[in-house]
């Protein structure tokens, strides 16, 4: 994208920086320090993509891939799922499916790059205000926090979330800076921007609610306000018009109900941030005992003092309201600059009103959900979103506030990247012990074992059940590994090296594919992914590394001292 598509923005946004001269120069020292906390962020961000998303399938995929394998083409990328119709991701699903055998990596390269062009976007979209250059640092570490923070892990350290959230990221930046041009063709082009973020996740339609907000403050003329009404009408036409949506039949207006989940829910990133010491179960996960007591003792006062920190309502209604009026205040002020609001503050408060938009749609749609199952409302899966809407508000306030006081914004946003450090870690945690069930879960699937017992996460048992006899047939996912071809008896081109083994230890499990099966404990010695377990010369099950054993899974009749374990070279 050249620097055309926002030609008119440093000329409109210029007297934001020329009407106030700086109150305080900023050692470059400062602004290079900001650089190198922006690089930290996005480099710590791609390395959890890179090396915490699963491998195999997880939570929704299960059901997402049985349609993809046993559904013709082209209904299988067009199908709505519990009302959403991702055809965008699912074109890389189904991609990925027909050329790596569905491996995940295909959609989390493309998770990456999606995320890198978001923050691209982003970039050059500041890139269009006069900002100085500490104030320009800050700002991007801020939008750069916006997607990476590991309080997203959900959406980043998942393949298929990653894909579909980050689609609707790019398509909120790229229609901003189309707007931004300020001509009729760049609204039009901006309206194609909302129709494929609403064919890239449910919530992708408030992308039109975020490019309106642009529109709104900068007075916009009728003429480019009909392309992006004609694209809302058109996006939300088709998804209705293809056929069954899966979503609720009847939506039940309630507003003070919807309004204290909207509020809640905005709250829901500020959980994450400080999660151990709201959680008294999650101090208990720290690992330093002073640390660790010191902690639990905050968690516990806190959860006396409002209840579980999930399920509350106090503090979250009141920091959900003041996230609200701080948005609409905001709006007013730079609506009363028209068209000099500057391209920073134009994008902030497009990033805020999408948030509170999906906000809308999660608690008109999800509300009655959230009253059987409370703990959801602050689920991470949503976190990705209100997370945007409070980095808006943060964006807008250093763009505004940093040419008179550019000091301030830079130790500001540095110091907002510290405080979400703690957080990185504990998110990093909590995304490699899902990364582990959901490995757990897929080896035990390909040995011929679900237990239904057995730790899952968010898959859900039944639909991994389901999905196996299409992934075999196909040979996809844990049915195209090695390992299990060698279970299955087919030949293979890799070379079977046997592995000693100590401390075995089998339990008997339950299974809902039928007949006996085991989990198996043990130690050995192999950097192999996986192993091949074997008892008395036929192959049984498959195993795993975790936690510096071995776990695996087996069916038929067998004990201690008939087993084996096989690795493929």
């Amino acid at each position: 994208m050249d620097d055309t598509l926002m030609r008119n923005a440093p000329q409109e946004s210029a007297p934001l920086s020329a009407a106030h001269a700086p109150a305080a120069k900023v050692s470059p020292v400062l602004t290079r320090l900001l650089w190198c906390a922006v690089a930290a962020v996005v480099g710590v961000g791609l390395a959890a993509m890179a090396w915490l998303s699963p491998r195999v399938l997880y939570a929704d995929p299960w059901r997402f891939t049985q349609k993809l394998l046993e559904m013709p083409w082209p209904s299988n990328v067009l199908v709505s799922d519990n009302g959403h119709r991702e055809i965008l991701p699912n074109l890389v699903r189904y991609a990925e499916l027909c050329w790596l055998h569905g491996n995940q990596w295909l959609q989390i390269g493309t998770g990456m790059v999606l995320a890198l062009a978001t923050v691209w976007l982003l970039g050059r979209i500041l890139k269009a205000d006069a900002l100085a250059p500490s104030v320009r640092a800050a700002a991007t570490l801020v939008g750069v926090l916006s997607i990476f923070w590991l309080g997203s892990q959900r959406a980043l350290t998942h393949g298929n979330e990653s894909v579909h959230a980050y689609l609707i990221t790019v398509a909120l930046m790229a229609g901003v800076a189309l707007l931004l041009r300020g001509d009729r063709r760049g609204a039009v082009l901006a309206a194609v921007c909302g129709v494929a973020a609403t064919f890239s996740f449910g919530s992708g339609v408030a992308v039109f609610v975020g490019l309106a907000a642009v529109l709104a403050v900068r007075r916009a003329p009728v003429s480019h306000w009909l392309p992006l009404i004609a694209g809302l009408f058109v996006a939300v036409g088709l998804h209705l018009g293809m056929g069954r949506t899966g979503m609720p039949s009847q939506m039940g207006l309630m507003p003070l109900a919807q309004l204290d989940v909207l509020l809640r829910w905005l709250a829901s990133p500020f959980i994450y941030l400080a999660w151990p010491a709201l959680d008294p179960a999650a101090a208990q996960q720290l690992p330093f005992a002073p640390v660790r007591s010191a902690v639990h003792a905050v968690a516990s006062a806190y959860q006396s003092l409002f209840g579980p920190v999930m399920t509350s309502r106090w503090p979250h209604l009141l920091i959900g309201a003041v996230g609200v009026v701080g948005l609409l205040g905001m709006t007013w002020r730079s609506g009363q600059r028209g068209r000099s609001a500057g391209a920073g503050e134009s994008v902030a408060l497009a990033m805020a009103w999408f948030g509170l938009a999906v906000g809308g749609l999660v608690a008109l749609s999800r509300w009655s959900y959230f009253a059987d199952f409370p703990a959801q409302l602050a689920a991470p899966r949503y976190v990705p979103w209100s997370w945007l809407f409070w980095s808006g508000l943060l964006l807008w306030t250093l763009v505004r506030v940093g040419p008179r006081r550019p000091r301030v914004v830079a130790w500001a946003a540095l110091l907002l990247a510290v405080a979400a450090l703690p957080s990185t870690a504990w998110m990093a945690y909590l995304g490699a012990s899902m990364q582990r069930v959901a490995s757990m879960t897929a080896t035990a699937a390909a040995a011929g074992v679900v237990d239904p017992d057995q730790t899952h996460g968010e898959s859900v048992p039944a639909e991994v059940q389901a999905a196996l006899p299409s992934l075999r047939a196909h040979g996809s996912a844990m049915f195209a590994w090695p390992e299990t071809l060698h279970l299955q008896g087919e030949r293979t081109a890799s070379t079977a090296v046997a592995v000693p083994i100590r401390d075995v230890s089998l339990v008997a499990v339950r299974n809902t594919l039928g007949g006996t099966a085991w989990r198996i404990d043990f130690a050995a010695q192999s950097r192999a992914p996986r192993l091949v377990l074997h008892c008395a010369g036929r192959p049984v099950g498959l195993a795993m590394p975790l936690a510096g054993r071995w776990v695996g899974w087996a069916t038929g009749d067998l004990d201690a001292g008939c087993l084996q374990a096989l690795q493929l070279r």
